[in-house]
This record gives structure tokens, C-alpha cells and sequence, in this order.
């Protein structure tokens, strides 16, 4: 499937983003506006959306080339280096054609389908989705999704391992956790950041 498995309709509009979590307005319906830096492109949403009315401005979204502060499910910190790609899309809840229990399975599929086109044809049928936030290659994990509700709007943040992979902690919360890998360590990414933020 394609952005449609959002069960969203595209209804116009872009998101800006600056610097460091600052953000302002423009661009198509389904365009990603690219910063240099932010804390996490969830705060740099929630900079955009602020002011803006219900649903103004349909489909947005924000990536970011570093992020300083990125968060992953259940309050972890989720590391990212350079080249790998740091998204949040922000969906307005009315615009949703299907409940908004069943979202979390469309990301999947829909992350789950983009990170097996950018592999070659040997390594793509290793992908497998761990539902609700995971997108596997073999047992180990390229891609997290954290949603969120903010007032009027559903926030999908993406963080999927392009170039790199964080190393697995030897302590903490996460230590002896499922191993993180990223699409380069399997002759995938070429298409780089950028695209692969436009696929999803």
C-alpha cells in the first residue's frame, strides 16, 4: 500500500521547520519540510501546529537531519545519527477513514513496504513488522513508530535506520533488547533520506 493505508485523505498543505524545533507554513499535501536540527521533530509538530485550527493546512509533516532529544516508546530516548531518517507526520484526526486503533497497523505495513523496496530482492522477504511500533529485518530492528494525540491531530514519529544503527546499551532499560540494524548493513538506503521520507 501507499500513504493511503493511513486511512487519511489529502487535503493540501505543508509544514515548515526551522532551526532547532522552529517551524512555519507551506509546501503540497504530503511534502516534508526538512530541518537541520531539532530537539525531535515531535516538539518541532507540535511548534508547527500550534495556532493552527482543526485540520488547517491538511497532511504535514517534519524531518530533520540530527535531533538532540528523540524519544521512542515509553519515555526512551531514541539515538539517531546522521543520515538516517527522523520524521513526524501530523494527520488530522477528522480526515481519518478508518478508526483510529487500526492507524498504528497502516503505519506498519506502510514503513514495512518502504524499507522492503529499498533492499535488494534477496533480503527483502527478511522484513516483518512487530506490531505496533516495529519494522524488523530478520530479528533485528530498522524502524520505530511512536504515535501521539495532540488536540485535533494524530502525530506519527518515524525514526528509521538509514546509513547507522545505535548500539545496543550494556545497561539500563534497553540493555539485552532486540538488536537494532539499519537498511545500509543490508545493501539498502541508497535512495537516501530524502526519498525515502517522499515514499512513506
Amino acid at each position: 500500500p501507499d500513504g493511503g493505508g493511513l486511512g487519511a485523505t489529502c487535503g493540501g498543505g505543508g509544514a515548515g521547520g526551522g532551526r532547532g524545533g522552529e517551524a512555519g507554513g507551506g509546501g503540497e499535501c504530503g511534502g516534508v519540510v526538512w530541518t537541520e536540527e531539532a530537539t525531535s521533530t515531535m516538539e518541532s509538530m507540535r511548534e508547527v501546529l500550534r495556532g493552527r485550527g482543526a485540520g488547517e493546512g491538511g497532511v504535514l509533516g517534519v524531518a530533520a537531519r540530527r535531533q538532540t532529544a528523540g524519544r521512542g516508546t515509553r519515555g526512551r530516548a531514541w539515538e539517531s545519527a546522521e543520515g538516517n531518517l527522523l520524521l513526524t507526520l501530523a494527520l488530522p484526526v477528522a480526515m481519518l477513514s478508518v478508526p483510529i486503533t487500526h492507524v498504528p497497523l497502516g503505519v506498519g505495513v506502510v514503513l514495512a513496504n518502504v524499507v522492503s523496496a529499498s533492499l535488494p530482492a534477496e533480503t527483502s522477504p527478511l522484513v516483518r513488522l512487530k506490531w505496533p511500533n516495529d519494522v524488523l529485518i530478520g530479528d533485528a530492528k530498522v524502524c520505530g513508530i511512536l504515535l501521539e494525540v495532540e488536540g485535533s491531530w494524530l502525530l506519527i514519529g518515524i525514526g528509521l535506520n538509514v546509513l547507522s544503527a545505535p548500539r545496543l546499551p550494556a545497561m539500563g532499560p534497553d540493555a539485552g533488547g532486540r538488536p537494532p540494524t539499519c537498511l545500509a548493513d543490508h545493501g539498502g538506503g541508497a535512495e537516501g533520506v530524502e526519498s525515502l521520507g517522499e515514499a512513506v
